[in-house]
């Protein structure tokens, strides 16, 4: 899959993680907040956005759970 943002004349884009899926439940709660939290702590648009991919990457993979 592919993620784009654009954010006034910027884009970026980002391929998802490759990951064996183990379940999808959750996984936009995981992004959503993930991506929250880095913008809160100040972090740019796009390190938020790789963070929060990675996060939803971990969590749909069970590996974030130790599966």
């Amino acid at each position: 899959g592919l993620a784009a943002w654009w954010a006034l004349d910027e884009a970026f884009h980002m391929p998802a993680d490759a990951v064996t899926v183990q379940s999808t439940h959750g996984a936009c709660d995981v992004f959503t907040g993930t991506l929250a939290a880095a913008l809160a702590q100040g972090a740019p648009l796009q390190t938020a956005c790789e963070t929060a991919s990675k996060a939803a990457a971990l969590h749909v993979s069970g590996l974030a759970l130790g599966g």
